[in-house]
């Protein structure tokens, strides 16, 4: 099965149905067998992620998989995601360093979602920088 899906960066303030949107994307996504992983740059980011879509959400960290023995993250080019649609919220808080470990983590993620927040939300790092990765 082939899914195609061209998205634009959605840009709204709160109560403006973006929130719906993504779970209807979702919803559709996953009733045509699309993989999806969810993800926040905070616990209580991921929460109200899982709450919200009815998907669950994790901290990049916990998806990434800590490994405080070696230092890093047990995901990356050797051990990627096992996803189609990697979900970042609050992407624009995600500082470069661990954006970078979740850029290598998702090797064999075919499609990657990311939320920048609305005009109200304060942006750590700009669109461009992260993009790039």
């Amino acid at each position: 099965m082939r899914v195609e899906i061209k998205i634009e960066p959605v840009r709204a303030s709160r109560r403006d149905g973006v929130t719906k949107l993504d779970v209807a994307i979702l919803r559709i996504l996953a009733a045509k067998g699309v993989r999806l992983l969810l993800c926040a740059p905070t616990g209580r980011a991921a929460k109200r992620m899982t709450e919200a879509t009815g998907f669950e959400a994790k901290t990049i960290h916990r998806l990434l998989e800590v490994d405080p023995k070696h230092g890093g993250f047990k995901r990356g080019d050797d051990n990627p995601l096992a996803c189609d649609l990697l979900v970042v919220d609050e992407a624009s808080m995600v500082d470069v360093m661990l954006m970078q470990a979740l850029a290598r983590g998702r090797a064999h993620c075919r499609l990657r979602l990311q939320r920048w927040g609305g005009s109200a939300v304060r942006t750590g790092i700009s669109e461009g920088a992260l993009r790039a990765l």
